[in-house]
């Protein structure tokens, strides 16, 4: 019997990458801006807030001026409106002189007027000023949300309101220097039109702690502003997006977690599961308190897909060290069945990292390794990005389901089953174990075989390789023993032993 704690490690189990609607606004825009003045204009205007009043006799010969030079220093500081000469032809500081004294530092500067045009970024739902983004390659097709009908009719009132509102926001994203951001302050708007619609890239992490019932949901998601630089979204923002991840649904239909943990030989999973429900607060708790082993070292539970760091620096460590062991190993060929669930893959770096790691550790054992994804041919719409990540596709007629499988036959697999562990969102935790245990991997290559069922159903729908890329070529992508030997049913009795 497992008792509930409310102390279980936060675990990360997914991140995902979707993309927002903004709109660019060209701004005909006017502020001021302070900057430093030469030293010996700025030792003039601290001696003239010092004494009030001044000859211009005693500056030249305080700074051991010419004739020109001291005209040049009166004429400076008039044209900048910081001094002037008085009735007895005396220099006194001006209002704008004497408004700067214990202003900031106290070091008086050159307020200059400048005017200019800027692209201002503002996102379509809570009208936040953002840094704009080129999309790259990994982007394009990641989930979006749709242009709101209350951004179709903004007035531009409205518009030079919000970024009245958030200069110092602008700023911040737009200049890197901090002391000119610090510096500068917004005049006045003189006119603004609506240009581009743009989409910008939200990365949102997943992190789950065990609690009574559904474990505890907590979101962070983050605006990217460059290289290892992001920011908080609004609390705004984050409503709209949690609403589009609720509108999300996985259906409860296909392979159910029971049925899954038969499937996979999952004796560990088995004891948190009921139809398609997973209880992920029970399994925390008990992998905390580790009793979620499978009886070896070759087998572990990964929580989360596995392209995560923190599953995929495992997972690839496993996969070089057996090709290391297997000297012989040839025609390498990695398949990956996917979950056909909302957010499958949404995520536009991770996925992409831990394919090309891949492709990079099985080319060094054969130059001819390919990486496909399996995917559900007229049915499961496949992304640009992940035809963009993977090197090859192959379509199947067949209903992809909750079951998610990767094999890379003799060397590694892997089984997840994709659970949803909140009911207000649609975001699925993939949960299940890895292997390099020879049985297991043997059992979920046939599993794997049993699910695609007759490979001449199979099409190469994209592939990275010249002569790949029609369907004559298929075998090319598949493992040749493969194809040679007759397909059954795997077995559904475990094979391995609780006390192995």
């Amino acid at each position: 019997m497992i008792s509930l704690s409310t102390d279980t490690k936060a675990r990360v189990g997914n991140r995902i990458t979707i993309l927002i609607p903004a709109r660019k606004y060209i701004m005909n825009v006017a502020w001021t801006e302070e900057k430093p003045m030469p030293a010996i204009e700025l030792f003039a205007c601290r001696l003239l807030i010092l004494f009030e009043r001044m000859l211009p006799l005693e500056l030249r010969e305080f700074f051991g001026l010419s004739e020109r030079e001291e005209e040049e220093l009166l004429n400076s500081l008039e044209d900048k409106r910081l001094a002037a000469l008085d009735n007895q032809g005396y220099l006194v500081p001006s209002p704008l002189l004497k408004s700067q004294v214990g202003y900031g530092d106290g070091v008086p500067m050159l307020v200059k007027y400048n005017e200019q045009t800027e692209h201002v970024i503002l996102d379509a739902f809570a009208l936040t000023v953002r840094k704009e983004q080129r999309l790259s390659r990994l982007m394009f097709g990641l989930p979006e949300l749709a242009m709101p009908e209350s951004a179709k009719g903004l007035g531009m009132d409205k518009i030079i309101e919000e970024f009245g509102r958030q200069f110092r926001s602008h700023l911040e994203i737009t200049r890197n220097n901090e002391h000119e951001r610090q510096r500068t302050q917004l005049y006045k708007v003189m006119g603004s039109s609506a240009s581009d619609v743009l989409q910008l890239a939200v990365d949102i992490e997943f992190t789950y702690q065990q609690a009574k019932g559904e474990p505890k949901q907590l979101i962070r998601s983050t605006e990217r502003l460059g290289p290892n630089q992001s920011r908080p979204l609004s609390s705004r923002l984050e409503a709209h997006i949690a609403d589009f991840l609720g509108s999300n649904y996985i259906e409860e239909k296909g392979t159910d977690a029971e049925t899954y943990c038969q499937l996979a030989n999952d004796h560990v999973l088995k004891n948190f599961v009921n139809g398609y429900r997973v209880d992920y607060s029970r399994w925390m708790l008990a992998r905390d308190e580790s009793k979620t082993g499978y009886g070896s070292t070759d087998t572990r539970g990964v929580f989360g897909p596995l392209y995560l760091l923190e599953n995929r620096r495992d997972a690839l460590q496993w996969i070089r060290k057996t090709l290391h062991e297997q000297d012989e190993v040839t025609d390498l060929k990695a398949l990956w069945m996917p979950s056909n669930v909302p957010f499958w893959g949404a995520n536009s770096e991770d996925i992409d990292r831990f394919v090309q790691d891949l492709k990079s550790i099985l080319e060094q054992k054969d130059s001819d390794a390919k990486v496909s994804l399996i995917h559900q041919g007229g049915h499961w719409d496949v992304r640009q990005y992940l035809k963009n990540i993977f090197p090859c596709g192959l379509s199947t007629p067949l209903a992809l389901d909750r079951l998610e499988l990767f094999v890379i036959p003799d060397i590694f697999g892997l089984i997840q089953y994709h659970g949803q562990p909140n009911t207000d969102s649609g975001v699925s935790l993939p949960i299940g174990y890895m292997t390099k245990d020879p049985d297991r991997i043997k059992h979920l290559e046939l599993l794997f075989k049993s699910r695609v069922g007759d490979f001449s159903n199979l099409n190469c729908t994209w592939a990275s390789s010249k002569g790949t890329n029609s369907p004559d070529k298929i075998q090319d992508l598949l493992p040749q023993n493969w194809l040679t030997i007759p397909i059954s049913r795997p077995a559904t009795r475990p094979i391995l032993s609780l006390n192995r």
